[in-house]
Order: structure tokens, then C-alpha cells, then sequence
């Protein structure tokens, strides 16, 4: 790690290697989907949340309870898209969480336990941002569901994120796993409080 850490920092005097140049003919797609995964839409928001800015901060403010809506906005809001941007005839999003570059490394999961709605029962979810929709890539056995909702009783699910590294390689070359693992990072640096040069 620390070779690889010295290998791939810039320094005073050069910048870190690189690629060199982007072949924008191999540009990666920042949208991952599975061909023939079951793919059920969610809820847009419709101009406002299920609670005011303001009402965050209050303490005695209750989690909104879990349907299609509330978890449509709670993935719209987090690592969805933001925006379209449009230049000539180019067009790109924006995504709520870190882009690093506007490549998105970052792969949003959900394993529900709790049905959600007939075309959301218990399985694991991949949340595709393009379409605001969860494609099911498994379907959790009823006797695991039953198994997490009594060990989680106030819980739905689980979030979980992975990280795509080769989107990143294609820009950033052997510096990809830099913007794609900064928490790993950290913590594998003894002595270090925050995230290596870059």
C-alpha cells in the first residue's frame, strides 16, 4: 500500500503518471445496468420532501415511514441525479454524491427485508440513477427475511455501495484506486488523519 501510495502521488517537482491522453472512443458508460434484470421505477420528487430543511434538525422529528415515495426520495436524494447539462450536442449528468470527474465510480445497492410494495419484496437491489429504479439482481429467501426483520425490527433494509475502478482507470490510470477507495485508504495509513496527497 505504501508503494503504491508513493508510486501514484504528484509531488512538487511532476505530476503523478497518467494515461497520458483520454480515448474517449472507450469512454465507460457512468450508467451500469443489467440486461433482463427486473427493473421497477420509483417516484420522482414533486417539488418538495416528505419534511422541510428546517424540520431535519428538530429533535423530536420521526423517520418517515417506508414506502415507494420515501424511498424513491431517499435514493433521488442521495445518489441519484441532480441535473442534465447540455453543450451543443453533448449531454451529461450531474449526480448528488462525489463524481470524481463526472465518471461516478459509485454504485448505489439496497437489500430490502420488509416489502415495499408488490414489485419490491425482499431481495437485493442495484439503483440505477438513469432511470430513478431498482433492478433485482436476487430475491432474499423468506426465511432470511424473516431472520433480518427480527434481528432489525426499525429497519427496512441496508444500503451498501462498491465502487467501479475501471471507470476511473480510463482517466486517471493507476491513480484510479485513489478516488474510488479514500475510507480503505485511511484507515490502512497508521499515523495518518486525513486522506493521502493527491
Amino acid at each position: 500500500m505504501r508503494a503504491y501510495h508513493e508510486a501514484t502521488k504528484h509531488r512538487l517537482t511532476a505530476y503523478a503518471p497518467g494515461p497520458g491522453f483520454l480515448d474517449w472512443d472507450c469512454q465507460p458508460d457512468p450508467f451500469r445496468r443489467w440486461p433482463g434484470a427486473p427493473l421497477h421505477r420509483l417516484p420522482l420528487v414533486d417539488g418538495n420532501g416528505l419534511r422541510t430543511y428546517q424540520e431535519l434538525y428538530q429533535p423530536d422529528a420521526q423517520p418517515a415511514p417506508l414506502t415507494e415515495r420515501s424511498l424513491g426520495l431517499f435514493l433521488e436524494l442521495a445518489p441519484g441525479l441532480s441535473t442534465w447539462k447540455h453543450s451543443g450536442p453533448d449531454r451529461w449528468a450531474l449526480r448528488n454524491n462525489p463524481s470524481s470527474g463526472n465518471l461516478h465510480p459509485t454504485e448505489a445497492w439496497v437489500l430490502l427485508w420488509r416489502t415495499v410494495c408488490a414489485e419490491t419484496g425482499p431481495g437485493l437491489y442495484h439503483y440505477a440513477p438513469c432511470e430513478q429504479a431498482l433492478e433485482c439482481r436476487a430475491r432474499l429467501p423468506e426465511q432470511q427475511a424473516r431472520v433480518l426483520t427480527r434481528s432489525r425490527p426499525e429497519a427496512f433494509g441496508a444500503i451498501a455501495f462498491s465502487s467501479i475502478v475501471w471507470r476511473e482507470a480510463w482517466k486517471y490510470g493507476a491513480r484510479a484506486y485513489r478516488y474510488c477507495r479514500p475510507v480503505a485508504w485511511r484507515r490502512s495509513m497508521p499515523g495518518r488523519t486525513g486522506r493521502p496527497s493527491t
